[in-house]
This record gives C-alpha cells, structure tokens and sequence, in this order.
C-alpha cells in the first residue's frame, strides 16, 4: 500500500511534464497536459514582486508572475487576487506589447499571462506597469533580473513611464521588504502627500487634510533605499540588469526620399492658400454690414501673417515643420472663405459643400488608384496615412450634411471646412508617396500581415488611454483626435488593411499624446529627449535606410525642437514611434532580439543554474515520447502495485473465513 500510495503521488508530477523551481524563481513548463487546450510547446514565467498601497493607506508589496507561452496569437490572460480595477488589466496588455517591440518579437506569436495577488485588498490603477513591462523583457530577451530592485510607474504605450501615487507609501514598503534600489517616475522625487491633521476649539475637534512634500531620495537613505527617478523602460532596465538595449544615433541619416516632394506640395499649398486669402480679402470688402466686414479683413490679416511666418520657416529650411503648421491653419483659412463667400452672396451653403464634397470624392478616387499601383512598402505606408485622413474627412463631412438638413448652418459650414482640411492632408501624404512605389509586392503582403495586430493593439491602447486619463479626471483634445480615428478604425474593421493601419498608427499616436498631455508636468525639451531616446533603441531595426514616413516625422521633430516648438516635435515622435514598433518586430535584423532562441524552440533558461529542455539537436517535440513512455511505466507501475494490494486483501480474506 506504500508502494501505490508513492506511485498515486508521484503520477501527477512526474506524469504531467517538468516543473522546476530555480533560484530565480523563473519556471520553465514544457509542453504538459495541461496547456494541451492551447497547443503551447512551452511556457516560461517570472515571479516578481510590485510596490502598492492597500484599501486603508498603507504601502504594500504584491505578487505579480508574468509569463509567455508559444505559440500563441496575442491573447493575454490575467488573473487578479482579490480582483482590481479595469486599467490595472489594461497595463498588462500595454506592458506585454512594449516588451515585445523593444525585444523585436513578433507580439502574435506568443500569449501572455499576468497573476496579481495580495493578502490585502490593494488600490488598483496602472503603477505596476512598468514592472511587469520588466518581467516581459526578462523573459524575451533571456536575461536575470537583480532581487533587490523595486520599480513603480505607469507603462506608456511608447515606453516611457509616467507618474503614479503612494510613493511614499511604497517606499517604505518595499524598504521594510529589504529591497535596496527603488525606481520611480522621471519628474516624482519631490513627491506631496495628504496628511489629516486635528485641530481642537473648545469641545470641537475639527479635522483638515493638507498635503506635504517630502524628498524621496532623501527619505529612501534614512531607510536605507537609493531611489532613482527614470523615464523609461530602456533607463529602468539597467537598474535590474546588466544588458542594454542598444541605441542607434539619431537623428539618423535621412533616406532624402521625400525631400524633392515636400518642396513641391509645400510651394503648392502655400501658393493655394495665399490665393484663397486674396479672394476672400476681395469678397470681404463687398460685405455692406461694417461689423461682418472689418472682423473678416481682420481675421485674414491674421491668417496672411501667420502665411508669411510659414513661408519664412521654409524659406530657412525648415520645411517639414513648415508643411504640417500649414496644414493645420488650413481649416481656417477655408472657414475664412466660406464665411466670406456667404457674407457676399458669392456662393450659397448648399453650393460650397457640393464643391467640398466634390473634392473629397476626387481625392479619395485618386488615393485608391495610387494604391492599386504601389506596391512598395514606404509608398503604402504613406497611402495608409492617407486613407485614414480621407475616411476621416468623408466621417466629418456627413456630419456637415446632417448639421446643413437640420439648419445649422455655423456648424455645417465648419465641419465640411474641418473636413476639407483633412482631405487637403490627406492629398499631401498621398503625394509624397509618388515615385515610392516599387512593384515587388512585398509591401502588400507585410501591411496586410500586421492588419488584425494594428487593429487589436489600437483597440487596448485606446481603451487603455480612455480609462487611465478618465481616472485622473483628464480632458485633452487629443483624446478627442483619437476617438475620431478610434471611429474610423472600428468603421473599416478588417476589410481594407491599409485604412486599418493608418488609422491605428493614429490612434497609438494621439493616444499616447493625450496621456503625456495630461500626466506631464509641462512638455518640455526633457520630455522630447527622452522620447528620443526610446525611439533609437527602435531605429536600430530599420536598417540604414529609414521609411519614408517615419523619416517625414523625425525630421518634423527635429525642426520643432530647434524652434522650442515641443508639443509639434512630441507629437511627431509619437507618430514615428508608433511606425518604428511594427518596423522593430517586422525587421530582419533586430540587434536586441535573441536571434539564437528561434520561437520554435524554448528559450534557454537564464543563469548557471539553468534547467536543460534538451539536449543536442532535440527538439522539444522530440522530447515529447520519453515523457509518454514515463506516464505509461508510471501508470503500469501503479496498477501492478494495486493489483498486488487487492490480490492480497482477497488472500487475507479467504484465510480468515476459512479458518474460522
């Protein structure tokens, strides 16, 4: 009976695949039962240990295990103990989806599983973010991360990390729990906290909250803690480990591809626009209310000023920057005529939206021919770009028609203007893509590769931008910007890939913009550079010649920031950032990735205490009919043993009867 007792317990370990606990506490599973529902030939996961505050205020140190599964198609389950809010969930998908750009990755290619549990009820939010960003990395990249490191923040979708609460808190946590270096958010060193504090009058207790700073990096030596501020996942990896994300230098060499075609649709525009200034000045003049007329001439001035600062910036060479400020006064100057060609009885609303609409059908028309004839990568992307601008003016434009049907007349003429706007950009990204179209088909295969991965990474990444700027009780325009390309996504769903792609690169983009717009203390130089600095880890997989879009923005941005212009040139690396992410995990050559650990066989484990998964040229799939073969002689064992056992009881029976 000892005997079947031994073997009872010994089935389902041995039975059931490999477990191994190490020093690091990495687990390594291969290819059990139990993940045959997934078809998973191996799951690997880390233990980790986050900083948070509990229902009652107080710091506290929970257990976060993060872990990868091949193969997988990007689904990434979370499980929490007790349960936490919705965000909290959405900052492990965000921080599954950084990890894998930087390790240049495929992200479709592998699931991803988050466990948080905590003895106590814990305030949830996304502080651990950038932590289980950490664990992600880890675990793709094959690298030991120190013990006695802590790290708190908000996981961006760009990779920067942005500012959370209970610092204070947590640090004393974390240094209760031995833990000797503590990485906070950039910018969070002089942290205020909320202090209740009692006053008596008489027989009256009267208590009041007023906040407090305190210096962190001070009050972590009395504790025993060095606290480091850092921005970004690349900085806080060298704090829990020795490997480094390398960089490329940046900005990198232009590819020049675009250079002859901005100069031409830049001379165009402005030539367009200070045509239509004129005309409107004209028909301003013939308004007889001296009111309505003065406030036009005035308003056109101010337009033909800002023309001439424009043409100015081009003139000194910096055109990039000059093109997309141009574009933006567009809607303006478009309004600025619309009102004056009704004032003077030049036009009726009716007609000025035939003609807007007129333009956008002749555009859109044009964009899906060019489409059809490109077939290089660089040029689709730029198409890409466009068919999103141009599904969202069409979106914004029935918006006018619906305010026309309605009587409003202020407000259809600024939508169909809004909309004009946006059909003029769209005609400019179309346009540079001009000469890029390679007819290899290589780009038509990649782009609609990455449809159904851009659609469901800007579905979480808006959702997850919604939910944290919500929380905080923020409101940018931005938001605002993302939801329109949000609606334009949802509405091509998964039909036309290249209006998925640009309107998810836009959604990515403004997304991120609209939390660093509402968790940035300012946007600054700083906030540029760091940016920057995150984006020449991904550079490096583009190669030496950088696309053709990505290359428009960081030349865009490296003229806003000469001008001190941040908001442009953060906004513009976002947009850059975002494009590099699907490059970095499509690139042959990603210097960050081990390419020596394909994704058809496990990772090895990091350390020198590392369990071997195979020996030789072995797969795992090879591996696979020992184990089989030891659940069998395991099962054969066990029924021997019981078999003897009843046999026994049968003999010990008929004895006793007997001899009774």
């Amino acid at each position: 009976m000892v005997l079947l007792l031994a073997a009872l317990l010994m089935y389902p370990i041995t039975g059931y695949g490999q477990y191994s606990i190490l020093p690091e506490a990495i687990h390594v599973v291969l290819a059990s039962n139990s993940f045959k529902a997934f078809n998973y030939t191996w799951l690997k996961t880390i233990e980790l240990q986050a900083p948070a505050v509990t229902s009652g205020g107080a710091g506290a140190v929970i257990n976060i295990t993060v872990g990868v599964a091949y193969p997988g198609i990007g689904r990434l389950f979370f499980s929490a103990l007790p349960f936490t809010e919705l965000d909290t969930q959405a900052a492990a998908r965000t921080a599954a989806w950084v990890a894998s750009t930087l390790a240049g990755v495929e992200f479709n290619r592998y699931d991803y599983f988050v466990a948080v549990q905590s003895d106590t009820p814990i305030i949830g939010g996304p502080s651990a973010g950038a932590l289980m960003t950490i664990g992600f990395l880890s675990i793709l990249l094959n690298i030991d991360l120190r013990r006695d490191v802590a790290i708190t923040g908000m996981i961006n979708p760009d990779a920067t990390i942005g500012p959370v609460g209970g610092l204070k808190e947590k640090l004393e946590a974390v240094a209760m729990e031995g833990y000797r270096v503590f990485l906070i958010p950039k910018g969070q060193r002089i942290y205020r906290y909320p202090v209740v504090v009692e006053e008596k009058h008489f027989f009256i207790i009267v208590r009041r909250i007023v906040y407090k700073s305190i210096d962190l990096v001070e009050y972590g030596e009395k504790l025993g803690v060095e606290v480091y501020e850092v921005g970004s996942i690349v900085e806080a990896l060298e704090f829990f480990s020795s490997h480094t994300l390398q960089e490329c230098s940046f900005p990198v060499e232009s590819s020049n591809l675009l250079s002859t075609n901005v100069d031409q649709v830049l001379v165009e525009l402005l030539s367009n626009a200070s045509s239509t200034l004129n005309t409107a000045s004209g028909l301003a003049e013939r308004v007889e209310n001296p009111f309505y007329r003065n406030s036009l001439l005035s308003s056109i001035r101010e337009l033909q000023n800002s023309l001439t600062r424009i043409e100015s910036l081009a003139h000194s060479g910096y055109k990039h920057y000059a093109l997309l400020k141009l574009l933006s006064l567009y809607s303006d100057i478009a309004y600025i005529y619309g009102v004056s060609c009704l004032l003077s009885g030049n036009a009726t609303l009716e007609e000025l939206l035939s003609g807007y609409g007129e333009f956008l059908a002749t555009i859109d028309s044009w964009i899906v021919e060019l489409e059809k004839q490109s077939t290089g990568y660089g040029a689709l992307e730029l198409l890409s770009l466009s068919e999103a601008d141009i599904e969202l003016a069409k979106q914004v434009f029935t918006r006018a028609v619906s305010s026309l049907k309605a009587g409003e007349s202020d407000a259809a003429l600024k939508y169909a203007t809004k909309a004009f706007s946006i059909g003029v950009r769209a005609k400019v990204f179309a346009t540079l893509a001009l000469g890029l179209g390679a007819k290899n088909g290589e780009g038509v295969e990649l782009l609609s590769s990455l449809t159904s991965l851009v659609y469901s990474n800007a579905l979480s990444t808006y959702s997850y931008g919604s939910a944290v700027i919500s929380e905080a009780s923020g409101y940018t325009d931005a938001i605002s910007e993302a939801s329109s390309y949000y609606q334009v996504l949802v509405n091509a769903s998964l039909s036309r890939y290249t209006v998925v792609y640009g309107a998810g690169i836009y959604v990515v983009a403004y997304t991120s913009y609209a939390i660093h717009l509402v968790f940035d203390q300012d946007i600054d130089k700083k906030s540029v550079e760091l940016l920057a600095s995150i984006l020449r880890t991904y550079l490096c997989s583009v190669g030496s010649s950088i696309p053709p879009a990505i290359d428009f923005y960081l030349l865009t941005a490296s003229e806003a920031t000469e001008l001190s212009d941040y908001r442009v040139a953060l906004r513009s690396l976002l947009i850059a950032t975002t494009l590099s992410q699907y490059h970095a995990i499509t690139g042959c050559c990603h210097v960050n990735s081990l390419q020596q650990n394909p994704p058809t066989t496990p990772l090895t484990t990091p350390g020198t205490n590392s369990t071997e998964v195979s020996s030789g040229n072995t797969s795992t799939e090879e591996a696979m009919p020992k184990l089989e073969s030891l659940e069998l002689w395991m099962l054969s064992l066990a029924a021997l043993v019981l078999a003897l056992g009843i046999a026994f009881l049968i003999y010990a029976w008929v004895k006793q009867r007997y001899s009774t």
